[in-house]
């Protein structure tokens, strides 16, 4: 893959490698010198050696007979052949300059490849500009740059400078995928827009005191879903109590107010709808066209022919903003619609927004 590739400058790093010998774990051990065109696969079997000291070989008495030994010589003389075909690929991708970082112990595997062998006779001399190299006839002469560097190097202080280049290509690449959900909060379907009957009144405003808090909006919606159904007088007002507790409301509303209130709301459910079974947080989940539906309504209301949802809305500034509200709640309230039509084909399926603040309720109506 190399072969006849040239750059400006080519770096022969790693010159002061110790020689590699090859000789233990798994090798091709061949009995003949050239291959046998009538046996290619005879003549030759493997070799599993084991190094019983790992790292800590040298200087045991094993190390040594074993450099006496023909296959230590086969391995070494393998090794070498293999360093030179290296190297020579190396030199010959050279346009312009060559450089051999060397350590002061000087570039063993330079020497090695240019010595048969010996490591000890140095190739380059650091004060002279000859070397062994020759191109066309002539000698090749050398630049020795000698550098004295500490074992450690700091760390340096960051280049600031700007660096001017080009921005990379970005050629193929993977394209961010919309997520694969609905988001039932915010998204209608193309074309679809609701339209909304008047207000329609069930109780009297819910007075508090003071400033409204969006808290104190959030404590009276978890108490209508809380308290739908329940008829301990004692358990509601404690539970109306808690919601204003966790909330910091106690002082904008008291517990009797509240349970005053979801009664109104309660009954004019029953007085409008007349639900068999009811469900407050009813958790309904599908999927339309590839994307899945998670959602949950606040009150699922149903009779053996109508389904009713209901959505509690925020304050709507005395039914000033009902239908910025209304507008708000109506792409959750229709993939909901859509939901239970699939659940219960054939029944009729209707969508209302209630203010608990104002006392009011609004039917929503999808073309």
């Amino acid at each position: 893959r190399s072969k006849g590739l040239e750059y400006p400058v080519t770096i022969c790093h790693a010159l002061n490698n110790k020689l590699r010998e090859n000789i233990w774990g798994l090798n091709l051990v061949s009995e003949i010198d050239r291959p046998d065109l009538e046996d290619i696969l005879g003549h030759r079997w493997l070799r599993f050696w084991v190094n019983p000291y790992a790292d800590q070989l040298s200087k045991t008495r094993l190390e040594e007979r074993l450099h006496d030994t023909p296959e230590w010589a086969t391995a070494r003389r393998a090794a070498l052949d293999e360093e030179a075909r290296l190297l020579y690929v190396g030199l010959t991708r050279a346009r312009d300059y060559l450089v051999f970082p060397t350590a002061p112990n000087g570039a063993k595997w330079l020497n090695r490849v240019f010595n048969h062998g010996d490591e000890t006779i140095p190739t380059l001399d650091a004060y002279s500009d000859e070397t062994p190299f020759y191109h066309g006839d002539l000698p090749l002469l050398i630049e020795t740059e000698m550098l004295f560097k500490p074992t450690a190097f700091g760390e340096a202080p960051p280049d600031l400078a700007p660096v001017s280049f080009h921005s990379p290509r970005k050629g193929r690449h993977q394209l961010p995928r919309p997520p694969a959900v609905v988001d039932v909060q915010n998204e209608l379907p193309f074309g679809v827009e609701p339209t909304f009957s008047d207000p329609r009144a069930w109780g009297s405003w819910l007075e508090f005191s003071g400033e409204y808090d969006a808290d104190l909006g959030k404590a009276v919606q978890a108490f209508f879903i809380a308290d739908f159904g329940q008829t301990n007088a004692d358990d509601r007002l404690g539970v109306a109590a808690r919601q204003l507790e966790i909330r910091q409301q106690q002082q904008a509303l008291s517990p009797q107010s509240l349970v005053l209130q979801s009664d109104s709301f309660q009954a004019f459910i029953q007085q409008m709808f007349e639900p068999e079974t009811a469900h407050v947080k009813y958790a309904l989940s599908g999927i339309s066209r590839g994307k899945a539906l998670d959602l949950d309504v606040d009150f699922w209301l149903e009779t053996p022919s109508d389904i009713v949802l209901v959505s509690l809305a925020n304050f709507a500034d005395g039914m000033k903003k009902w239908r910025n509200q209304a507008q708000a709640a109506a792409p959750l309230l229709f993939w909901a619609r859509w939901l239970a039509m699939q659940i219960r084909p054939g029944k009729s399926v209707s969508t209302w927004v209630v203010f608990p603040m104002e006392a009011q309720a609004v039917e929503l109506m999808f073309g």
